[in-house]
C-alpha cells in the first residue's frame, strides 16, 4: 500500500520506483495525484465517488476515456428526460386550463393523470451528471507590489551539514513567474 509514493523523490528515485513497482510480482495499492505515474504503473484504477467505490480496468487514461463516455451517455438521457419532464408540464398546465374552463369531469381525469405522470418521471429523473460543475474558485489577495523582482539570488551557497548544496547560483524570479527547482535529494 502506497500513499504518494513520489512526493519526497527526485527523479532517479522515482524512475528506480517506477520500475521496481513494473517489476513487482505481488499487488500494489496506490494513491496518487500523479496521473503519469497511474499510467505508468496501474492496471486497475478503482473511483471512490459519493461513498461508492467503482473499478475500470486499464490505466488512469483508459479510466478518463470511460468515465467521461459515461458521462456524456448520462447527460443524453439526462436532456431526454428533462426533455420529456417539460413536455408533461406544459401538458398538466394546458390541461389545468381547459379542466377549469369547462365543466367536463373527464378534463379533470386526464389531469390527474398527467400529474401522476409528472410525479412518476420526476421521480425517476436522474441527477445531472458531473460533466459542467465548475471547479472551486480561489482567491488570494496580496499587496501591492513596488518591484518587478520577487527573488534575486547573488553568487549564493547552501550548505548543510558540511555537505554544499548550492554554490555560486545566480538567479533572479520576477513577480508572476514560477519556478521548479530539480536536483538529486
Amino acid at each position: 500500500i502506497l500513499d504518494e509514493p513520489g512526493n519526497h523523490l527526485d527523479f532517479q528515485g522515482f524512475n528506480w520506483l517506477e520500475e521496481f513497482l513494473l517489476n513487482y510480482p505481488g499487488t500494489v495499492l496506490t494513491v496518487s495525484h500523479n496521473r503519469y505515474f497511474l499510467d505508468r504503473i496501474c492496471t486497475v484504477i478503482l473511483e471512490i465517488e459519493e461513498g461508492k467505490g467503482t473499478l475500470f480496468s486499464g490505466n488512469y487514461s483508459d479510466y478518463r476515456f470511460r468515465k467521461m463516455q459515461e458521462v456524456l451517455s448520462q447527460q443524453v438521457v439526462f436532456n431526454q428526460q428533462q426533455r420529456k419532464i417539460r413536455q408533461l408540464e406544459e401538458m398538466v398546465r394546458r390541461f389545468r386550463e381547459i379542466a377549469s374552463a369547462r365543466p367536463d369531469p373527464e378534463w379533470g381525469k386526464r389531469l390527474r393523470a398527467a400529474k401522476s405522470r409528472l410525479v412518476h418521471e420526476q421521480g425517476h429523473a436522474v441527477d445531472r451528471p458531473g460533466l459542467d460543475q465548475e471547479p472551486p474558485v480561489f482567491s488570494i489577495k496580496t499587496e501591492i507590489v513596488k518591484g518587478n523582482i520577487a527573488l534575486q539570488l547573488n553568487e549564493c551557497s547552501v550548505e548543510i551539514d558540511g555537505r554544499r548544496l548550492i554554490e555560486g547560483a545566480d538567479a533572479e524570479l520576477l513577480c508572476g513567474q514560477k519556478a521548479g527547482v530539480i536536483g538529486p535529494n
